[in-house]
């Protein structure tokens, strides 16, 4: 296989690729709104399944999932609240895997040294210029 074959190839997977994205985001989309309108329509029935169909099945309602959250401003007063709970192992002091990589990568473009006990391996790829 010659370059310009697997330059072609390169394209096809990549154009391919991103059309799967799309797809994925529509139905997940499609999926999501099934999900609410069945969901609200059990609520307002004030049912917790729906009924069992032939060759269908059911489906029953989960108990709500809360999702919380925090402005960087509260940090603190979140971190106070959990330790005044009594739940202080749940505050972690971490470093987000982006955030080290950019680090490592200064350290390196600055002539220092990696320490031992962070690995971090290089990935090579490429950029397509569209014609």
């Amino acid at each position: 296989m010659d370059e310009r074959e697997l330059l072609v190839e390169y394209i096809a997977a990549r154009d391919k690729l991103d059309k799967l994205k799309e797809e994925l985001t529509e139905v997940q989309k499609n999926f999501d709104e099934k999900e609410n309108r069945l969901v609200t329509m059990l609520v307002d029935k004030e049912a917790t399944s729906t009924a069992r169909y032939e060759g269908v099945g059911f489906a029953t309602l989960t108990k709500p999932r809360l999702f919380a959250s925090y402005s960087k401003e509260y940090e603190q007063d979140v971190f106070r609240l959990i330790e005044e709970e009594g739940e202080k192992e749940l505050v972690k002091l971490t470093v987000h895997a982006s955030s080290l990589s950019g680090f490592i990568g200064r350290l390196i473009e600055n002539g220092k040294g990696v320490p031992d006990f962070i690995q971090y391996y290089m990935k090579q790829g490429v950029r397509f210029y569209d014609r």
